[in-house]
């Protein structure tokens, strides 16, 4: 039987080499016309909603959502920043890259699952619903029943596997994207050292295309979690999971859209066991869910939240963990001494001689206040919005920029900032608030010999003093 053709099917080695090109030839074109507006004066609300800039923005989504494999998963790594850090045109734009990509016929999904599972979905399942739930970089998911059980099914798309070693092979297109990125996030998002972040996926991808790892990740989460009330991990079925296909339980819960349409001690409940999820997970355990971002959540109307896909999984060892509950603790409490003895000890930088720590923490308190002032911490999308308004006026500047190109980036913190700046938007959409006393207390207590103290909010509205 041969495959239908569409924007799913993964061959055609030349219209992959040719799409990168082009849309690194609209992305130079669109990011010069901003820097000659940013020359003029122009600010930067103007020149985001340039309808220019815009449409560049929704070809690359649309076209790095046709390619899928490697291209669009790297294009979903830096598609966290559609929950905050860029104006509502681009969040739009890159929406289509966190939600559904053009799905495969039902001959293929139908192909894949009986290559996998040994017979075809309609005699494995008593229902399995041909049009798919979602479609993503890898693959997509349809539902199934099974008896009582409701089920979600994982397939991969056929041919994804040599595209995705393709494309990591293919030095020019990762090239490429990265000079693309570079130039459109320039002036709009701060500085985003897209190579570390390219390399780093280009290690994890290549596990996400075996579903049987994402398989015990998704079980181990689940066994880290087991008995929490208000956070829920699917449960695998091991018995209709293979390398390319993946069932687990069906959760019915709402989406981040609906989501931030509920009230807001609901939210803020929400909000909580996100901080809670991610801090447990990386500071007691060292497992981070790359993958963590909202279109990964399900919410429910009694707070808690489902967390899903856990195919990009990176691990701390015991020592890089110890460093970095050290350097967070450091962070936390604002000690200066300790917050550079904890950068060199964690690799950021060589040597602390020389290195006046206001330096560096100038330009970091913006991105750490919530920690390090009146607790409890209010966080709100005006919050967000003067940060990076702020980061972007600090990175115009001279002196404390030279001195900061000295911090190296650890390879193991290049995802870890990824989730720690996507959470941080994610709170502020939220507008979730949030006691650090308690988080320090529960996972980096006697990480550093300070005992920290943080004032209490006493403004009226319990904003953590920020405007």
């Amino acid at each position: 039987m041969g495959r239908a053709e569409g924007p799913w099917d993964l061959g055609g080695r030349t219209r992959r080499a040719v799409t990168p090109a082009r849309l690194l030839a609209r992305g130079a074109a669109a990011a010069a016309m901003a820097q000659a507006r940013a020359l003029r004066g122009d600010s930067i609300q103007d020149i985001a909603s340039d309808r220019r800039l815009v449409a560049a923005a929704e070809d690359i989504a649309r076209e790095l959502g046709e390619m899928k494999g490697a291209a669009m998963k790297i294009g979903q790594a830096l598609s966290i920043l559609d929950v905050g850090l860029i104006p509502e045109e681009y969040r739009t734009a890159l929406a289509v890259l966190q939600s559904d990509a053009p799905p495969m016929p039902y001959d293929a999904v139908r192909e894949v699952v009986t290559a996998e599972l040994g017979a075809p979905p309609e005699e494995l399942f008593d229902f399995f619903s041909p049009r798919p739930m979602a479609a993503a970089s890898i693959g997509q998911v349809h539902m199934a029943h099974l008896g009582d059980d409701e089920l979600v099914v994982k397939v991969q798309y056929p041919g994804v596997a040599d595209a995705v070693a393709a494309d990591l092979r293919n030095a020019a297109l990762l090239s490429a994207l990265a000079r693309l990125m570079q130039r459109m996030l320039a002036g709009l998002a701060g500085d985003v050292d897209v190579r570390a972040l390219i390399d780093e996926v280009r290690d994890r991808v290549t596990d996400e295309l075996d579903y049987r790892i994402e398989a015990a990740n998704q079980i181990e989460f689940a066994a880290m979690f087991a008995g929490d009330p208000e956070i829920g991990i699917p449960a695998v079925r091991e018995d209709l999971s293979t390398r390319r296909v993946l069932t687990s339980q069906y959760v019915d819960a709402m989406r981040w859209s609906a989501a931030l349409e509920q009230p807001v001690e609901l939210r803020n409940q929400w909000g909580n066991v996100v901080s809670r999820f991610s801090a447990t997970s990386i500071y007691d355990h060292g497992v981070v869910n790359v993958d963590a971002h909202p279109g990964n959540f399900l919410f429910h109307e009694d707070g808690r939240v489902t967390f899903l896909d856990f195919g990009c999984v990176s691990r701390l060892t015991p020592d890089q963990l110890v460093r970095l509950r050290r350097l967070a603790a450091a962070l936390m409490t604002g000690d200066r001494d300790a917050v550079l003895d904890t950068f060199v000890d964690a690799g950021f930088l060589r040597t602390r001689e020389g290195f006046d720590p206001e330096v560096l923490l100038g330009p970091l308190g913006s991105w750490v206040q919530a920690a390090r002032g009146p607790q409890p911490f209010h966080y709100s999308r005006e919050m967000l919005a003067d940060i990076v308004a702020e980061a972007m006026r600090v990175r115009v500047g001279v002196d404390e920029l030279k001195l900061l190109q000295r911090l190296d980036v650890p390879r193991e913190h290049v995802l870890l900032g990824r989730v720690s700046v996507g959470n941080e938007a994610i709170l502020a959409h939220l507008e979730a608030t949030i006691d650090f006393r308690d988080l320090y207390a529960r996972h980096l207590a006697g990480a550093l010999d300070i005992d920290p103290e943080w004032p209490d909010a006493s403004d009226e509205d319990g904003s953590g003093g920020v405007a």
